[in-house]
């Protein structure tokens, strides 16, 4: 994993306050994403922040 994953990881772990959720999250397909996990897309730091953006918008309750 690097550093673009682990941070993605991160948000999602504060996110979901679940190592499990996070993990569950992190590797299902998304939508948003063109049904890729969040895991694979977050490879690159432009594919990070699309997640990390998904992520907050979890939790703030926003519309996707």
């Amino acid at each position: 994993m690097n550093q673009h994953q682990e941070h993605a990881y991160a948000v999602a772990r504060q996110v979901w306050d679940s190592v499990e959720d996070a993990d569950a999250f992190m590797k299902a397909p998304h939508l948003l994403l063109n049904s890729r996990a969040p895991v694979e897309v977050a490879v690159t730091e432009e594919g990070a922040r699309q997640v990390e953006d998904i992520l907050w918008k979890i939790y703030w309750g926003l519309p996707g």
